[in-house]
């Protein structure tokens, strides 16, 4: 989980997961070739190309926000390396050739949210899960987090509820369903059976300030903006 910086423009202060948007250079990296491929892409309900720009999207934004480079050998990128890909000074296509990543092989569609029209912001968002070692350290946080880290779902969801944590409706049931599966080995068994179907959650909002998000089966109670005080993860 990463914290967000008091001064961005979105979320500034929330607690989230690593991501970021699709950018043009992502289509230059293939899904992979063959069935799996293909069957992964259909997964999302998307063709080839749209599929594989997600998938090198995530990746990209794992290593640009945590120096993580998944895949069947998870490697730590370090931060010389990750400001070269910010910057464009590297392409991430190169560096997925190089190490042989298959960019679909290394994460597991779990869910999908756009933002009701309401809003005067709006994002199409792919959740996907991977799993690493226990062991496995994260490298340091880049510009677009105040800390990084590893944090039990139990544990952040309950300094959520405390108002200790501002967590976004989404992350909160993306968060709610890792802690019901109940540990990586059935958040693996389970992905496969998630519906990706796009959730509009709806929003209500109360007369004292609360705002009800409901959304994939949850429901979401915002009563503040953002937290006193933010959480900070373990390293």
């Amino acid at each position: 989980m990463m914290n967000r910086p008091a001064g961005m423009a979105f979320a500034a202060g929330a607690s989230v997961f690593p991501g970021g948007r699709v950018e043009p250079s992502d289509g230059a990296a293939r899904l992979g070739d063959g069935a799996d491929g293909r069957e992964w892409a259909a997964r999302l309900g998307v063709d080839d190309l749209v599929a594989g720009s997600l998938a090198t999207a995530a990746l990209r934004e794992v290593v640009e926000e945590a120096g993580v480079l998944l895949g069947e050998q998870p490697t730590l990128v370090d931060l010389g390396a990750r400001q070269a890909l910010e910057e464009g000074r590297t392409a991430f296509a190169d560096l997925l050739a190089s190490r042989s990543v298959v960019p679909y092989r290394s994460l597991i569609p779990w869910m999908r949210w756009v933002t009701p029209a309401s809003e005067r912001r709006r994002y199409d968002t792919w959740f996907f899960v991977a799993v690493l070692p226990s062991s496995f350290e994260v490298g340091a946080p880049n510009t677009e987090a105040s800390s990084a880290g590893w944090v039990g779902v139990a544990d952040l969801l309950a300094s959520g509820e405390r108002g200790e944590t501002w967590l976004l409706p989404p992350t909160v049931v993306a968060l709610r369903a890792l802690r019901d599966a109940g540990g990586a080995a059935a958040v693996l068994q389970a992905a496969p059976r998630r519906s990706m179907s796009v959730v509009e959650p709806q929003i209500e909002r109360h007369p004292d300030g609360s705002v009800a998000v409901s959304g994939g089966g949850e429901v979401v109670v915002v009563t503040s903006p953002r937290p006193a005080t933010a959480a900070t993860p373990s390293t």
